[in-house]
């Protein structure tokens, strides 16, 4: 009587011309499970890929930062130094914006952020 794995290392054993023994029950497992892992690594690398951006600079758009000045005056608007994911950036705004005051950075521009006040 065959018992539970003992078929895939004793039982239905052909050789081949070099003498070494194969089981095709052992190979036909082996081939299954590399196709499972091979469509899952597929789908996991094409689901990554269409990922949003959520590094650099394209992903700042939308993000949320600290003011860590008053804006002041300038002739392109109010600015000042905000604070995003550890970093300080200069921000530009047409908003009234305080010390403290969190804000939504709209758009990139160089280096600088614009930013809108959190409402």
């Amino acid at each position: 009587m065959i018992n539970g794995i003992e078929i895939f290392f004793i039982y239905n054993i052909k050789e081949n011309v070099f003498n070494i023994m194969f089981n095709p029950a052992l190979i036909i497992l082996i081939i299954i499970l590399s196709l499972i892992f091979l469509v899952a690594a597929i789908i996991l690398g094409i689901k990554a890929h269409k990922a949003a951006v959520t590094t650099g600079v394209e992903g700042l758009t939308g993000m949320d930062a600290v003011a860590l000045e008053d804006f002041k005056e300038d002739h392109k608007g109010t600015k000042g130094s905000v604070l995003v994911y550890g970093e300080i950036w200069t921000g530009v705004s047409e908003d009234d914006i305080q010390k403290d005051d969190i804000v939504t950075i709209t758009a990139v521009n160089g280096m600088k952020l614009s930013v809108k006040k959190n409402k």
